[in-house]
Formats: structure tokens, C-alpha cells, sequence
């Protein structure tokens, strides 16, 4: 998949759950936190090891980083939109799935990048929560 192909399909979903309060596992380079803060009215959380993101001005207030690796380091609060794009082997996915779920609200959205990647795949499909959405390699969960 194209990078603009995954950029416009994160959109879509965001547009689609107008989330309001946010939790990315996952920042990288901070493209898809960009994408929720430039297309939403929320707050953003964003948890990872590794600090090389790059905020656009006017959007930083709106985010809070926390540097440390999943589930370890997540916050104790609870989201409307929770984006888990962190570590894809099996066992970390499920992980994160499991000290994810506690932190969605009712009606939450859970969602997952890289849905095409086996292991990724096998631990979301394990999930008893309702699929509503799938934009390329983005699958959501309604609690």
C-alpha cells in the first residue's frame, strides 16, 4: 500500500469515528498522530519508545507524549479511539489488545493498523468486539 493510499484511509476512519479523546500505541514519525490532530478536535496520547516525531506547529498542545514501550507505559484513563500501530508479532498485539480493552470507553473504537500482516491479523481477528470498519490495512472495533 502507498503511503498516501494509508494516509487517506486513517483519514476516512477518523472522519468516520470523530474521536475526541485518543490513544496511539505506536508514533513513529508521528504521521498518524498528525493525521489525528489535523482531522479531529481531540486530545491525543501517543506511547513509544522512540522519540522521533515531528508535531506541526499550533497541533502540540492538543498531544501528549509518553516515551516507553506498551502496555508498560500506558496511561490509566480511558479513550474514545484507541490506535494500536506498535510492535506486530503475535504476542505484543495481544498484549496490547488486552491492556487496551480496560482503557475503552463504551462505544469506544479500537482500530488497528497493518491488518494484512499475519500476526497482526490472528490477534485482532480474536477479538470478540463488533468490526465496523476496514480501510485497507485499518480495521476498527466498536465496544
Amino acid at each position: 500500500m502507498e503511503h498516501q493510499e494509508y494516509y487517506d484511509n486513517l483519514i476516512k476512519v477518523i472522519k468516520k469515528v470523530k474521536p475526541t479523546k485518543e490513544l496511539e500505541i505506536g508514533l513513529a514519525w508521528g504521521e498518524s498522530a498528525q493525521a489525528f490532530l489535523n482531522n479531529s478536535e481531540g486530545s491525543l496520547i501517543s506511547v513509544d519508545p522512540e522519540d522521533n516525531m515531528n508535531i506541526a506547529p499550533g497541533l502540540g498542545e492538543r498531544h501528549t507524549y509518553i516515551k516507553g514501550y506498551s502496555p508498560q507505559s500506558l496511561p490509566n484513563d480511558k479513550f474514545d479511539w484507541i490506535y494500536v500501530d506498535g510492535a506486530h508479532d503475535y504476542g505484543s498485539v495481544k498484549a496490547d489488545i488486552k491492556a487496551c480493552l480496560p482503557l475503552l470507553k463504551k462505544k469506544g473504537f479500537m482500530c488497528f493498523d497493518d491488518y494484512n500482516m499475519p500476526d497482526v491479523r490472528r490477534a485482532v481477528d480474536e477479538i470478540t468486539l463488533n468490526k465496523v470498519s476496514e480501510e485497507g490495512n485499518i480495521v476498527c472495533f466498536q465496544s
